[in-house]
């Protein structure tokens, strides 16, 4: 049996993948700082395929979380400060910004406040 998650139209629903948050960070910090770009709905430690013998985590965290229609235009930045860490975020439908300033007008390359 599938499960299907059914919620209101005027959310989407995104799965965020974090990475670059070492294990012994909280999931209440990392739910702090994305709450501002949606409810979080779950958070997990991502885990190699099924297939494998061993249940190894990979280090990303997956966070499952509804994003009000309405505010559509604050994207979750590629880059984020979660606990003194510059956490690196992708997500489906994500908008590319330069990790370095958080500009969509260019990449980290090209990016002016790169040193």
């Amino acid at each position: 049996i599938n499960k299907v998650k059914v919620g209101p139209a005027e959310h989407d629903y995104v799965t965020v993948r974090v990475i670059n948050v070492p294990p012994e960070i909280p999931k209440d910090r990392i739910k702090n700082v994305f709450n501002n770009y949606g409810k979080v709905q779950q958070i997990e430690n991502e885990t190699r395929a099924k297939r494998y013998k061993y249940n190894v985590e990979t280090g990303m965290r997956i966070v499952k979380m509804s994003i009000d229609k309405m505010s559509i235009d604050k994207h979750i930045p590629t880059a984020l400060t979660i606990s003194q860490y510059e956490a690196y975020i992708t997500y489906i439908g994500q908008e590319q910004t330069s990790y370095t300033c958080g500009s969509s007008q260019h990449m980290r390359t090209n990016c002016p406040r790169r040193a």
